[in-house]
């Protein structure tokens, strides 16, 4: 048994039980996903591909669905198997991630590094422009034992110097901050209609879009123009918070 920790990339935001590398559904506690062949780097760094079925060829099984990071040291990595899916609280081992304050210090972490964000991005955050995705996957692992297998800071066995800068990058930002929780990986959009009548075949709107990422994606009828006040097309999959797309 090990216990591993998703680190999920939506469309819109990050989710708690963390890198999603295709848009399929979110797994909740209680489901069953297949944990395909790790990612051993220098055997010192672990990254798992994750899927929601089991593929039907494992030796080739495709992009995986999500991807995790390993949070026992101790443990023996067990790969290419089935697995259940469990909440921050239903963690079986017996490390320091049964503490709510290391949950808010991997989550972090995890919301900070690949591949919630991507390796170009990274490497603009952290001003690591030579990094390559071992670097990370060895930082952010390291990381995120520094937190679960310790309480101080120790040697780490790098795999190159960026590596370590990358890992000092994420924990000096771990420390720094106050931790995260589930519900900052919630993703909110909504919108607001125009409170007057509309006429049809006129331009309808504003559309307000309220939302707490970057920005979303709002999708309209067959046949219907989304623009802004002054009728010019808007981009539909990049809306941002307090746009105000109108429909013609």
């Amino acid at each position: 048994m090990i216990a591993v920790l998703l680190s999920l990339v939506l469309s819109l935001a990050f989710a708690v039980v963390g890198g999603q590398a295709s848009h399929a559904a979110t797994p909740e506690p209680g489901d069953s996903v297949y944990v395909g062949d790790l990612d051993d780097i220098d055997g010192s760094s672990l990254l798992f591909p994750v899927y929601l079925t089991p593929p039907a060829d494992p030796d080739n099984p495709g992009e995986p669905d999500f991807w995790a990071y390993c949070i026992e040291h101790d443990v023996s990595a067990k790969d290419q198997r089935g697995a259940g899916v469990g909440n921050l609280d239903s963690f079986l081992g017996t490390n320091y991630f049964t503490s709510a304050a290391v949950h808010g210090k991997v989550l972090w972490v995890l919301a900070h590094s690949y591949p919630a964000l991507s390796l170009a991005d990274f490497r603009t955050a952290a001003n690591l422009p030579t990094l390559t995705r071992e670097d990370i996957i060895n930082a952010t692992t390291t990381a995120i034992w520094r937190y679960t297998e310790l309480d101080f800071d120790a040697s780490w066995n790098w795999v190159s110097p960026n590596a370590e800068a990358a890992y000092w990058y994420l924990v000096n930002g771990a420390n720094a901050s106050s931790g995260m929780s589930p519900s900052d990986f919630e993703t909110t959009v909504t919108v607001t209609p125009p409170s007057g009548a509309q006429t049809s075949g006129t331009l309808v709107g504003p559309f307000v879009v309220h939302t707490n990422q970057a920005t979303a994606s709002v999708t309209v009828a067959p046949g219907i123009d989304l623009v802004n006040a002054s009728g010019d097309p808007i981009n539909a999959a990049a809306v941002t918070d307090g746009q105000e797309p109108s429909s013609i």
